[in-house]
Formats: C-alpha cells, sequence, structure tokens
C-alpha cells in the first residue's frame, strides 16, 4: 500500500512538471508581436519563422492527454451532471468570469461600444454584449475551456465505449479529418469547426492512464539516442508543413490537430515522461497556478496589444524575423513572470483570509 502511494504521487508530479512544458507553449504562441503575418525575405526567414510559430502549438493537446489521464480512474463513475458539479467551482465558473471580464476590457476600450452601452437602445446594448461574448468564447483563447468540457462530457456521455478500441478509432479519423481539411478546405479550416477533433486526444489520454504501467515501461527502455533525433524530425516536420500551408493559403496554417503537430507533440509527450518530474519546476505547485495563468494572460495580452495601437510609433515593431522571434521572447517572460506572480499573489491573499476566517470562527 505504502509503495502504490508513492507512485502515485511520483507519477502526479511528473503530470505537474508536464503541465508547466504546456502552459509556456500556449503562451509562447500567444506572445506573438507580429511573426505569424510578418512576410520572410529568404528560406533561412522561413526556416526560424516556421519552427518558433510551431513551438506554440503544441500545449494544447499535451493538456487534452494530461486531462486523460488524471480522469481515467473517475470516469466510469461520473455522470454528466456529476462531473458539472464537480468542475463547476474548479473550472467552469472561472472560465465564465473570465470570458465576462475580457468582454467588459473589450467594451472598455473600443469607443464606439462605450457610446453604445451608455446611449443605446437596451436592444442594441444586449445585441453588443452577445456578439462580444459570441467572440470571446469561440475566437479567443478560452474557446479551448469549452472543447475541454464537451470532450470530457462526450466521453463521460459514452463511458460505456470508452475503453473500446472501435471508439478509439473513430474520434482519430475525425481528428486526421480536420488535419487532412487544412490542405483542401473541404469545410472551414477554422478551429470552432473542429472540436470533435479534440475528443480523441482526451480518449488517448485515458487508454495511456488505463496501460500506464505498459507505457512507462516502454518509455524507459527507450533510449535518448532514438527519442531526441526523432523528436527534432517531427519538430521540422510539422514546422514544414505549417510553412507550406501558410505558402497555400490556409486560413489557419499552424493548426493544433495539423497531422504533422500531432505526432511532434505526442513525442514531447513521451520524452517529457522519460525526464520524469523536474523538482525545480513543481515549486511552482503547476497544480494550482497554471489554469489561473491560462486565463489570465488573454487579458494582459489584449490589453498590450490595445498599447501597441495606441502608440503605434513608439512601439514600431521591426520586421525582420529574427528580431520579432527576439522580441516575442521578451514578452513571452514578461507575460509568463507577471501573470505567475499575480495567480500566485491571488492564492496567498486567498489564503490569509481563510485563515484569518478560521481564526474567527474559533
Amino acid at each position: 500500500m505504502q509503495s502504490s502511494y508513492i507512485k502515485s504521487k511520483h507519477d502526479y508530479q511528473v503530470i505537474s512538471s508536464i503541465r508547466i512544458f504546456a502552459i509556456c507553449s500556449i503562451l509562447w504562441g500567444h506572445c506573438s508581436l507580429g511573426l505569424e503575418i510578418a512576410a520572410p525575405q529568404n528560406n533561412f526567414d522561413i526556416i526560424f519563422q516556421s519552427f518558433a510559430i510551431q513551438l506554440g502549438k503544441m500545449g494544447t493537446i499535451l493538456f487534452f492527454m494530461i486531462s486523460g489521464i488524471l480522469i481515467q480512474p473517475k470516469i466510469s463513475s461520473y455522470t454528466v451532471s456529476g462531473f458539472l458539479r464537480h468542475r463547476f467551482f474548479s473550472t467552469i465558473l472561472p472560465w465564465v468570469i473570465f470570458v465576462f471580464l475580457l468582454a467588459t476590457v473589450i467594451i472598455l476600450n473600443d469607443v464606439p461600444s462605450k457610446l453604445i452601452m451608455k446611449n443605446g437602445t437596451l436592444w442594441e446594448q444586449g445585441h453588443l454584449v452577445y456578439e462580444i461574448l459570441k467572440n470571446v468564447v469561440l475566437y479567443s483563447a478560452y474557446w479551448f475551456i469549452l472543447v475541454f468540457i464537451i470532450s470530457l462530457i462526450t466521453l463521460i456521455f459514452f463511458k460505456k465505449y470508452v475503453f473500446n478500441l472501435k471508439m478509439g478509432i473513430i474520434l482519430g479519423l475525425a481528428s486526421l479529418f480536420y488535419g487532412i481539411n487544412l490542405h483542401y478546405g473541404w469545410i472551414s479550416v477554422h478551429h470552432t469547426k473542429a472540436f470533435v477533433g479534440y475528443v480523441f486526444f482526451v480518449w488517448l489520454g485515458i487508454h495511456i492512464s488505463k496501460h500506464y504501467s505498459w507505457f512507462i515501461m516502454r518509455v524507459a527502455k527507450t533510449s535518448w539516442a532514438i527519442l531526441l533525433p526523432v523528436l527534432a524530425i517531427t519538430i521540422v516536420v510539422a514546422s514544414m508543413e505549417g510553412a507550406g500551408l501558410t505558402k497555400i493559403g490556409c486560413k489557419d496554417p499552424y493548426a493544433s490537430i495539423r497531422l504533422s503537430n500531432v505526432i511532434a507533440t505526442l513525442m514531447f509527450f513521451v520524452c517529457l515522461f522519460k525526464v520524469g518530474k523536474i523538482e525545480t519546476i513543481n515549486r511552482l505547485v503547476p497544480d494550482k497556478i497554471v489554469y489561473g495563468v491560462y486565463l489570465l494572460h488573454s487579458i494582459l495580452l489584449y490589453q498590450q496589444a490595445m498599447i501597441i495601437k495606441a502608440f503605434p510609433k513608439f512601439l514600431s515593431l521591426p520586421h525582420k524575423i529574427l528580431s520579432l522571434i527576439g522580441i516575442q521572447a521578451l514578452n513571452f517572460i514578461f507575460i509568463l513572470i507577471t501573470t505567475i506572480l499575480l495567480v500566485k499573489a491571488f492564492y496567498k491573499r486567498k489564503a490569509i483570509a481563510n485563515g484569518l476566517n478560521k481564526k474567527a470562527v474559533t
């Protein structure tokens, strides 16, 4: 019993470490200040640009797989209503609050919107709020929380089949369809149309958890001499696919659901598990701060964009790819540190308030 507890605790610490890499990937992708729309001047620019963009596209799939690993022991006992109750205060309510918070920030930064809210009719005000909320939910980073909830609800609803390989094949084919669709445009390539494709990664995480001992054994037996070259090759291929999709005019050329990005992310996931827990990272208590960082960074980045818009000459950015990557790196560090400090300050204040409340009760 003792050894089982230690193993479980250790495994959770590995997942905690992976959470930080996942959120860093997402933040890196969102901290771009013009890199994705910059026009490369030569082949070297294309290489550096595509590689830098690619690094920001692996975090979402990592999070979905982690969620599958963590929910596997509970999925058989969950009902949809029970899951929603369990996740309401920890996931759903914070998401709703930040969706409305970002919508409010957007209104406050937009003069026509402020005028409508001040002088418009009730219908005009309601329509404005609806449109802004719709855009925040469907076209901002907050969309993936909705997909996460839908994915878990789907698997809980079909939990009778979740351990059936046929379900995985169906979900995998759905993901593959969306990846191929990026090249041919049979349906809209926007990520809001591809939400079904992300369920597969939660399902995959569930099956990794189910066969965890086998998975860990295989990872341990696979040498770095194999893993690192394969990881490098898959990232290069994913970068090349993104560049190729950009060249043919795809509207979402670096979508997370690209087949090459899926394979690169799976290799990255395996490598992170082989590394194991990282004490320095785990001191940040990722399971407590990562969701807050995710929710908060969109607010900071939107406000940053408004500042840049207000002072275009003072904050004009260079057009050289390497310069833009350097600026993105500085912006990433700033946003990451700022959000972590703010989230930690919130939890510290909450802990103090809870302590004072307990003292008052006693």
